[in-house]
């Protein structure tokens, strides 16, 4: 399946990571530093141990997962604002954490374009 990379997470966040995305068939692999980092399809990170900034400029073009604590939502914001793809508090990552990375692996869609010129047909709308 998938390569996911985590960096910055403690050794049992990165169990319960890998015991959840490994049964699915992802090789996931623990990194401590970004030198040398090898490429993944998926990245997680957690916000508030590794430099936001580097993360994206050497784990690209994977897509990027950060976490942190719900108590440190500048971290969160930071995370947002260097480019990540998702982030979200560290419960919601290992209690959703499959679907997330089905969701990042998914190619993006992209609606047809109608045949007329009228816009979407939204349903209830005149």
């Amino acid at each position: 399946m998938a390569t996911i990379l985590v960096h910055g997470a403690d050794l049992m966040l990165f169990s319960r990571i890998d015991a959840q995305l490994g049964s699915r068939g992802h090789q996931v692999r623990r990194v401590r530093s970004l030198d040398g980092a090898p490429t993944a399809d998926v990245a997680i990170c957690d916000a508030e141990q590794v430099d936001l900034d580097e993360a994206v400029k050497v784990l690209r073009p994977a897509r990027l997962l950060a976490f942190g604590s719900h108590e440190s939502p500048e971290a969160l914001k930071r995370a947002k604002a260097a480019g990540f793809d998702r982030v979200v508090a560290r419960s919601a990552l290992v209690d959703r954490l499959p679907g997330m990375v089905d969701a990042l692996l998914d190619p993006p869609t992209t609606m047809p374009v109608p045949a007329d010129d009228h816009g979407p047909n939204t349903e209830g709308q005149p």
